[in-house]
């Protein structure tokens, strides 16, 4: 490997960890400022939001008020309610397929949030959201 191709492997790593963690800050946003009142869903597949929702995960960025991180089932439990979604028989197995998915026309949400991210300046996650009608 020659030392541009290694240069831009790198800087494609960096982009991709700086999009999970922009992911994991609205993740986090939207658990801490939003209720299952406001009626708040996804509008997105079960397998892009268990992907979301592990990147979170893996992030550590969400704790209770004893600074324990959260589990990964917690988020999803918290994160189905708020979003009016049922929660999947696996959801790690789930997770694991939205990260497994290549090609161009099955991207994980990772890749698609980092093209959206490139476009779009902030709050990428809201796009897979929608508010309930009034």
């Amino acid at each position: 490997m020659n030392e541009k191709t290694t240069t831009v492997a790198n800087e494609r790593l960096m982009r991709r960890r700086r999009a999970q963690q922009l992911m994991a800050g609205e993740v986090k946003r939207l658990l801490e400022e939003h209720t299952e009142a406001e009626g708040l869903t996804w509008k997105g597949s079960t397998v892009d939001l268990m992907e979301v929702l592990y990147y979170a995960f893996e992030e550590g960025c969400m704790a209770d008020d004893y600074g324990v991180p959260a589990s990964f089932m917690q988020i999803v439990r918290q994160a189905c309610l708020l979003l009016h979604t049922k929660v999947p028989t696996n959801p790690y197995e789930t997770a694991r397929r939205g990260q497994q998915r290549k090609g161009v026309k099955h991207l994980s949400y990772l890749d698609r949030y980092l093209i959206m991210m490139e476009k779009e300046s902030k709050n990428v996650l809201w796009n897979s959201i929608s508010d309930a009608i009034a």
